[in-house]
């Protein structure tokens, strides 16, 4: 059996619950004499492996409006960029899927700002393409005939996931317990489960997948806030400020994000 910790659940209650509170964007510092300064130059974005390649897309976006600045992603697993920025590794911005790797850098004093959730990243069920089992949606992973695999429970997607199966009451054993959503995409892919659980983004050409009801798909904050380090804080400032545009907006929903109101809201930072 699954085990399911309450305190993953209540974590996951409260970064719904603190989407509602809303931070504005910094202004560019300002004189009376002096005009605002241009976004220019290159800006560095860390970003967690399931939103990379969003970000990557959102990048060439920004630039192709902005010809003077260039959007370069440092792609990897969360916890590793997080270790990265405490060793030094240069950023002006970072992005994750969910927040306790934000929270680990707030309380490393490695943000410069609050950090802003840009969208949502549902959580849906993996399957292979045209799913020849006929799967209808969390309920079929307590089969305990059927091979599945769920993110471990030391990662926002497993957090995610557990919570979601409790709500829903299911009891489900995992034949493969994935270190993130890609690996769950993986093992079904490569036929070694018919079925797990992994985010929107995590989804590949190579499966097909189930949107969750709304009361179950454990919505989890995609977050992006500027680096303490940042060594282009306005062209940081600004690119972060158009992921709330409406011609991102467009883009995130397009590939199933959900993006939040048009005013940015706060994410839960651990103080």
């Amino acid at each position: 059996m699954r085990l399911r910790g309450g305190v993953a659940g209540l974590a996951l209650i409260g970064l719904v619950a603190c989407t509602e509170s809303t931070s504005q964007l910094p202004a560019p510092a300002r004189t009376t004499t002096t005009a605002p300064q241009p976004a220019t130059g290159r800006v560095v974005v860390l970003a967690a492996s399931p939103i990379a390649a969003t970000i990557q897309d959102l990048g060439q976006a920004y630039t192709a409006l902005n010809p003077s600045v260039e959007v370069t992603v440092t792609s990897g697993s969360a916890n590793g960029l997080v270790n990265q920025v405490t060793g030094g590794l240069a950023g002006d911005v970072f992005a994750s899927v969910g927040s306790p790797p934000v929270d680990q850098l707030a309380v490393d004093g490695h943000l410069a700002v609050q950090p802003l959730v840009f969208a949502t990243d549902p959580l849906v069920l993996i399957v292979p393409p045209g799913n020849p089992e006929g799967l209808k949606g969390i309920d079929d992973l307590a089969n305990p005939d059927r091979a599945i695999a769920l993110c471990s429970l030391d990662s926002a997607c497993g957090q995610a996931s557990d919570d979601a199966l409790m709500r829903a009451g299911v009891t489900a054993s995992p034949d493969v317990v994935a270190s993130d959503g890609a690996t769950v995409v993986q093992a079904v892919a490569t036929g070694r489960v018919t079925a797990g659980l992994a985010y929107r983004t995590d989804v590949t050409a190579s499966v097909g997948f189930i949107d969750l009801s709304l009361d179950l798909e454990a919505r989890v904050p995609t977050i992006a806030v500027k680096l303490a380090a940042s060594t282009n804080p306005v062209a940081a400032d600004a690119f972060i400020a158009y992921l709330f545009t409406p011609d991102a907006r467009k883009q995130l929903e397009t590939i199933g994000l959900v993006p939040p109101a048009a005013t940015p809201t706060a994410a839960p930072v651990t103080s």
